[in-house]
C-alpha cells in the first residue's frame, strides 16, 4: 500500500485494534444517539400541542415540519452510516462484524454470531443508508409513474412535452400527518439503534474482558484550532496529501 492509500483505512492486526475500532463507533453513536432522542422528545411535545393525533388533517407552516424533518433527518444520517456503511473505507458496526471480524479467527470466536435481531437491523441500516445517502434513480421512476395514475391526461401531456419554465415546487403549509409520519418512523428507527448499540457493548465488553462502562465527560468550552484538526487531517488523508 502506497502512502496515499495508507491513511484512507483503519489497518487491523491485533485483538486491541478491534476495541480501538470499536470503542470510536461507540463514542460517536453514544453523542448522535443522545441528539436523536432529544430531537424526537422535542417533535413529542410539538405534536402533542397541536393535538395532531386528532386532527392530523390540521394544515401547519410548512417551516415547522421542514425544522424537525431537517434535525431529525441529520442525526439519522450519520447513525446508519455508523452502523451500517460497508464502504471500503467507511468505519460501521456492520463492517466490524461482517468484514474485520473475518481477519482474526480468535476475535470472532469470542464475539460468537450476531443474533437474527441484530443482524437485520444492520442489513436495514445498511439498505437505509444507500438509499438516503444518495439520489436514487427509482424516485424518478417513481414519481413518473406516479403521476401517470394522479393527474389528468391532459396534465400528463403538458408536462412530458413543455420543458421551460422549470417549475420548482413548494407548499406553504403542510397536513399534520407529516410530523406524525415524522415521528412514527424516527421512533422505529430509534428502536434499531438502541438494539444494536447495546450489541456493540456487549461485543466491546467481550474484548476488554470486564463491563463496559461508559461515562459522559463535560467539558466546558470546546476549543477550535486543535479541534478542527481532525476532519481536516482526515481529509488531508482521504486526498493523499497527509504529511507527518
Amino acid at each position: 500500500m502506497n502512502d496515499k492509500q495508507k491513511y484512507k483505512q483503519f489497518t487491523i492486526n491485533s485483538p486491541s485494534d478491534y476495541i480501538v475500532y470499536l470503542r470510536h463507533i461507540i463514542i460517536q453513536s453514544h453523542k448522535w444517539m443522545k441528539r436523536y432522542d432529544k430531537h424526537l422528545d422535542y417533535l413529542s411535545r410539538v405534536i402533542d400541542e397541536l393535538d395532531l393525533e386528532n386532527n392530523e388533517k390540521l394544515s401547519i407552516d410548512s417551516e415547522i415540519y421542514d425544522e424537525h424533518n431537517d434535525k431529525i433527518q441529520y442525526a439519522n444520517g450519520k447513525l446508519v452510516n455508523l452502523y451500517g456503511d460497508l464502504a471500503s473505507g467507511a468505519m460501521s458496526y456492520y463492517k466490524f462484524r461482517k468484514t474485520l471480524l473475518k481477519r482474526n479467527t480468535l476475535v470472532k470466536s469470542k464475539l460468537g454470531e450476531l443474533s437474527e435481531e441484530v443482524s437485520s437491523a444492520l442489513k436495514d441500516f445498511n439498505i437505509a443508508r444507500n438509499w438516503g445517502m444518495h439520489q436514487p434513480e427509482s424516485l424518478l421512476n417513481a414519481h413518473l409513474e406516479n403521476i401517470g395514475k394522479l393527474w389528468k391526461p391532459q396534465e400528463l401531456k403538458k408536462y412530458r412535452s413543455v420543458f421551460n419554465p422549470i417549475w420548482v415546487p413548494y407548499f406553504k403549509e403542510v397536513e399534520g400527518k407529516w410530523l406524525l409520519s415524522l415521528y412514527e418512523e424516527s421512533t422505529h428507527m430509534n428502536e434499531g439503534f438502541k438494539i444494536v448499540y447495546n450489541s456493540m457493548i456487549s461485543d466491546y465488553s467481550k474484548l476488554v474482558g470486564a463491563e463496559a462502562v461508559v461515562k459522559e465527560n463535560h467539558v466546558a468550552v470546546r476549543p477550535f484550532e486543535s479541534e478542527f484538526l481532525l476532519p481536516k487531517t482526515s481529509m488531508e488523508m482521504q486526498r493523499g496529501v497527509y504529511k507527518k
